[in-house]
């Protein structure tokens, strides 16, 4: 069985489309786990519809946590086998889910689309079955990837999950997908690329750091977060320590902004990260140094 966890919060618009393209797979075992994260529209109410409409739905509401709780919650409820998380403004084309699943391997990965006509890199990988100590050489090559980053299109094992309380960071605003999945490659000793590309990712026009204004404690708190994450990871992937030391520079919020960008490139984690980008890659670390160096001019 596949259990598809959805955290729902005020996505009355899009997420019964989100719900029925799943439940039209043909793929028939499988399980819907809605988790309403203390929605204040008519979300609450679709989640209950689909629940009394078809018993593969599940429906649980909680008070208002944040998506990683509510992703928690449905890792703790979960039965399938199998584990993968939709978000409820997006949604899957037919072929989804694989046709045959070999317990032999502990993650799939299939690559993603975007719609919704916001930008995003194309990162388009070919199938393969990567296994033992092929995974380190792989992971450091692509780690960095939104591929094996981000939360969409990948399936794991439920039962990795709970042998090793793998849970979302609910401490942290944005990235804690990243976290996650970087705990998950601890215990993960093989994955097959799937060649397929059936789900649909949405980004809006604007950009994500209009979205999300995040207090500049929260960035430093993942940052904090991912770097000891980092240290306990087979792999080491200079790229994605690159990702790490700029993605939410553009995020920091507030008045004073070049002095709140000086204090958070000069912080413990990012200094530690930099100095381990020199030693791995040094043509990176320039790179990574003059577009810090611009960006802040730019204030």
């Amino acid at each position: 069985m596949i259990s598809v966890i959805i955290p729902v919060y005020n996505s009355e618009k899009t997420l019964s489309r989100s719900i029925e393209s799943i439940l039209s797979q043909h793929y028939g075992e499988l399980e819907i786990v809605l988790v309403d994260d203390g929605s204040t529209d008519s979300s609450s109410n679709i989640c209950n519809e689909w629940a009394n409409k078809d018993p593969r739905v599940r429906v649980y509401h909680q008070a208002n946590g944040g998506v990683s709780v509510a992703r928690n919650k449905g890792l703790e409820v979960a039965n399938g086998e199998w584990l993968t998380f939709v978000d409820s403004d997006d949604y899957i084309e037919q072929g989804y889910f694989p046709e045959i699943f070999d317990y032999s391997i502990d993650l799939y990965v299939q690559n993603w689309r975007v719609f919704g006509g916001g930008d995003a890199p194309w990162e388009q990988l070919d199938y393969q079955v990567v296994k033992g100590e092929e995974m380190v050489s792989f992971m450091e090559r692509y780690g960095h990837l939104d591929l094996f980053r981000m939360v969409a299109a990948k399936f794991i094992k439920r039962e990795i999950v709970n042998d090793n309380q793998i849970r979302f960071n609910s401490q942290v605003a944005l990235g804690e997908d990243t976290l996650f999945f970087m705990e998950y490659y601890r215990h993960c000793s093989s994955l097959c690329v799937l060649d397929s590309a059936h789900y649909m990712y949405y980004r809006p026009k604007a950009n994500w750091s209009d979205k999300y204004k995040i207090r500049e404690d929260k960035i430093l708190a993942f940052e904090k977060s991912f770097w000891e994450q980092y240290q306990r990871t087979p792999y080491k992937c200079p790229k994605l320590l690159e990702f790490a030391c700029t993605w939410f520079y553009y995020a920091v919020d507030g008045r004073d902004k070049i002095l709140k960008k000086l204090r958070w490139i000069y912080n413990p984690a990012i200094m530690a990260m930099r100095m381990e980008i020199l030693k791995k890659d040094v043509m990176l670390f320039l790179k990574y140094q003059i577009k810090s160096t611009i960006n802040i001019k730019r204030y």
